[in-house]
């Protein structure tokens, strides 16, 4: 006879461990982040282990109609964000499987604790001493089994070497690790490189150029001052010391002169190995390099403004031999140990990043991870078992993420290191006992200029500790619509026009959010946003609420601007940064019209209706294009010149244009009259505004407008001892 019991309050399976009193999820005791609807969900399918719940079933319990319009949305990131805490797969389930277009199974074996005075609690306890010993017998079989594998040499692809190496080597319950100051030098230092021995670590640092940019240092660990080896000041670089430790690579990251460069480790002569295209923007992440652990290849990406490949310069002949991806944007290539392998990081859209793996000899490549914020400086350990990287950070490719690792030829998910933050750049000394990577600190702002004075003058308009982009002004003047990470995730907020009163509009938690545009009357918002992995553009109530999905029957929409009579919204769409066009759909959604064919972005509709701007890349520069409402007549505006990117850094007006020029210069604000084809110059900025996410918003009666820029951008190097 069974006696009856209590619901359990405690739910345990694997490492895992759920409180449902307290709404916690630990793992190996360690408390990992799961709130809200995901833990929730979690809950959910935990009182129904091995059964179906449907996809209705969790609406009418976490989703009324009148709480949240996108149920789908909403639903497949929150089941994201529990297969993420739990370390699981969609494609290879431990815990969570999908049954498509159905609902959710929790397929993990639980064990339900306090549940005391009963036979079938006991009953479990002799069942997991039972398991225990058979676990241990298993456990023996398959360490034979590889022994047996080894000696009979079945064991020699590079994935089945990872996975064997991680088999005996990896610990299960990672400690958290402590990270002291490196380096504590004014100014940025990036791109950190150990030398052979791990005793010394090769830098990039711009405290000694007067902002003309970085160069090579090199320091004894435990020692103060670093020594210079280089006097060519690039806006980046990228280091990598040689296997034989002679030698240090830079990747010297510049529209003048850049290119792939050899430096004696003691100073001296610098060698030009190969010339690299570099346009503007987007620097950081496009310059890492990496040596083959024999020394003979360097590994780096190369770019043009829609394309970024990854090649093999060998050091003997200077060949250098494109690498075949399937990625448009692939970057930050990285050796394994064994020099088999490739990982790099691969972008398809602002909003889709993956952790790649490719298999030099047999040209296999595999997909490891991916999520819908950036992914960053992926390297190995010393025994090429573990994949280390950074993953989400925030806006800027400088600012650092959460560190990572991850096991090729596994089939779990990666494990979040405890003990770092703000992980930018990681590196692992060829010892295996050190861990160097970027700290940085940004403090990005919005800013106002006057321009109906004599002299247009700035001023701080919205600021934080935190970082805030892409400001616009609403059609009366009074408010600001932005986006900002003061949060913890990049949202839009809304404030005066003198900056005060700061509201926080969305609560839309992981995923990159941003540029948003008042309607012509204020009373919507319409914003993009990559929340759940694909990017959609929303509509939001002016005055708060929850904001809707745009329909348009196309997939990855992003960019979104309103027409000057509020009847149309135009935007991008495509699948990739090379194949996105312009559209235009009806303000309520319905089914969108093409309106180019060849790639253009950031559509911007004229104060009278007449024309539609947007940005095409054209004989090798980014080009103010404009067409007629419904997508005939395009035309270039002959008389703009070129822009810095195919970023929103122009606005137009009814008499002209306002934009930033690409002179290569000081960055400065110029007009366009459109009547007389004259251009005159308004204002010099101090500081550049920031790249891309700046932003440029002119008010409606035209005395002043606003931009973004970074106003503080610093960053140290952080080193750990005894990684494992």
């Amino acid at each position: 006879m069974k006696v009856a019991v209590s619901s359990p309050k405690v739910v345990r399976f694997g490492a895992y461990e759920v409180d449902l009193r307290s709404a916690e999820l630990r793992k190996s005791g360690v408390k990992v982040r799961l709130t809200g609807q995901p833990f929730q969900i979690l809950a959910i399918l935990l009182g129904q282990p091995g059964e179906l719940v449907t996809r209705e079933e969790l609406q009418k319990r976490l989703w009324p109609a009148d709480t949240f319009v996108d149920f789908d949305r909403g639903l497949n990131a929150a089941i994201n964000r529990v297969r993420e805490a739990l370390g699981d797969s969609a494609e290879n389930p431990r815990f969570v499987e999908t049954l498509p277009r159905r609902g959710y199974r929790f397929i993990g074996q639980v064990e339900r604790a306090e549940q005391a005075n009963s036979i079938e609690s006991q009953s479990s306890v002799n069942g997991q001493k039972n398991g225990i010993a058979g676990r241990g017998w298993r456990i023996g079989i398959a360490v034979g089994s590889v022994i047996l594998l080894i000696a009979s040499g079945l064991l020699f692809s590079p994935i089945a070497r990872h996975w064997l190496i991680s088999f005996f080597t990896r610990q299960s319950q990672p400690q958290p690790f402590e990270a002291v100051p490196l380096t504590a030098l004014p100014g940025q230092e990036i791109s950190p490189s150990f030398s052979p021995d791990g005793n010394q670590v090769a830098f990039a640092w711009d405290g000694e150029t007067n902002g003309a940019g970085f160069d090579l240092y090199v320091k004894v660990i435990g020692t103060d001052k670093p020594l210079r080896l280089t006097n060519h000041p690039a806006p980046w670089l990228a280091v990598a010391w040689s296997p034989d430790g002679r030698t240090i690579a830079v990747h010297r990251v510049t529209t003048e002169d850049g290119g792939i460069f050899l430096i004696p480790a003691l100073g001296g002569p610098e060698r030009k190995l190969a010339s690299t295209n570099n346009p503007r923007g987007g620097l950081s992440a496009y310059g890492a390099i990496s040596w083959s652990p024999d020394g003979k290849q360097l590994a780096f990406a190369d770019r043009s403004p829609f394309v970024t490949q990854l090649f093999l310069l060998s050091l003997d002949t200077l060949e250098r031999k494109q690498i075949t991806t399937g990625c448009e944007y692939a970057r930050e290539p990285g050796f394994s140990p064994f020099g088999d392998s490739l990982v790099y990081v691969c972008i398809r859209d602002d909003g889709d990043f993956s952790l790649n793996l490719l298999e030099l000899r047999e040209g296999k490549n595999q997909r490891l991870f991916d999520r819908p914020q950036g992914i960053q400086g992926p390297t190995w350990t010393r025994d090429g078992a573990r994949i280390i990287f950074s993953a989400g950070g925030s806006f800027n490719l400088h600012a650092g993420g959460e560190l990572w690792q991850i096991t090729p030829g596994r089939t779990e998910s990666p494990e979040k290191v405890p003990g770092v933050h703000d992980v930018d750049s990681p590196v692992v000394s060829s010892s295996g006992k050190r861990l160097a990577y970027v700290q940085s600190r940004i403090n990005g702002n919005i800013w106002r200029v006057d321009l109906d004075g004599a002299t247009a003058h700035a001023r701080i308009l919205v600021t934080s500790t935190r970082e805030q982009y892409g400001p616009f002004i609403s059609p009366d003047g009074r408010r600001v619509v932005f986006m900002s990470n003061r949060s913890g995730t990049n949202e839009i907020w809304v404030c005066d026009r003198d900056g005060g009163n700061a509201q926080q509009m969305t609560s839309l938690g992981a995923g990159m959010t941003g540029t948003p545009r008042w309607s012509s009357d204020g009373k919507q918002i319409a914003f993009d946003s990559r929340v759940g992995g694909e990017a959609n553009v929303y509509v939001l109530d002016a005055n708060g609420g929850v904001p809707r999905k745009l329909q348009t029957g196309t997939r990855m929409n992003s960019l979104p601007s309103w027409s000057h009579d509020g009847r149309w919204i135009y935007f991008n769409s495509g699948l990739t940064h090379s194949s996105l066009t312009v559209w235009r759909v009806a303000a309520n959604g319905g089914r969108a019209v093409q309106l180019t064919k060849t790639a253009s972005s950031m559509p911007i509709e004229s104060p009278d209706g007449q024309y539609v701007y947007f940005v095409r890349f054209t004989e090798g520069k980014f080009r103010l294009w404009r067409m007629r409402p419904d997508g005939g007549g395009e035309s270039m505006v002959d008389a703009m010149p070129a822009l810095r990117s195919n970023g929103y850094e122009w606005w137009p007006v009814e008499s002209g244009i306002y934009f930033y020029p690409d002179t290569g210069a000081k960055t400065e604000l110029d007009f366009l009259d459109l009547r007389s084809s004259r251009i005159r110059r308004i204002y010099t900025f101090d500081k550049p505004p920031a790249p891309w996410l700046g932003g440029l918003s002119v008010s409606p009666d035209g005395k002043w407008l606003l931009y973004s820029r970074i106003d503080e951008a610093a960053s140290d190097l952080m080193l750990v001892e005894n990684f494992r």
